[in-house]
């Protein structure tokens, strides 16, 4: 099983269907940060980075995603998932699990170094964040539009 069995290329339509059906913690989480809509995020992040996709199931967004590169050795993953991730995840969650899991390990050859930030009050992220062994290393107490607490997180290759 392979995450890109349920990976697109990203669509425009990708990104219109995630904003209307955002997960909330993920709404909260982009707002607090930049302080953009779901949609301004979605179009910013895509915008930004060097490659996109879109987890699909049954012609539903799950998630889009994609990495940014800041040298020849790191570079900032993320991902916005929408409400029918839980749908998925309820009869899917080891495959949600494993394909996140590969697409982190491949980023990760790529790139000795993938790193971001995640809301502190995102207890579900920060869970999936610890089972793709993401540290958690450092708190920023006053990050981003809102000035409230961030991790940052990241993933280091040892070579």
């Amino acid at each position: 099983m392979s995450y890109r069995e349920y990976s697109r290329p990203y669509k425009e339509w990708h990104g219109t269907e995630l904003a209307e059906n955002m997960r909330q913690v993920d709404i909260d989480e982009v707002y607090a940060s930049s302080g953009h809509t779901p949609l301004q995020a979605i179009l910013s992040s895509v915008e930004l980075s060097d490659e996109n996709f879109t987890f699909l199931h049954e012609s539903k967004v799950v998630a889009i995603a994609g990495i940014r590169e800041v040298n020849e050795n790191s570079a900032v993953p993320w991902m916005l998932c929408s409400n029918a991730l839980e749908d998925f995840k309820k009869n899917h969650k080891k495959t949600f699990y494993k394909c996140t899991k590969q697409w982190v390990d491949d980023m990760n050859e790529r790139y000795q170094m993938l790193f971001n930030y995640v809301d502190a009050r995102n207890e579900v992220t920060i869970r999936w964040l610890k089972h793709l062994k993401f540290e958690l290393p450092k708190l920023i107490e006053d990050y981003g539009f809102e000035k409230i607490p961030f991790y940052l997180f990241m993933r280091v290759r040892h070579v």
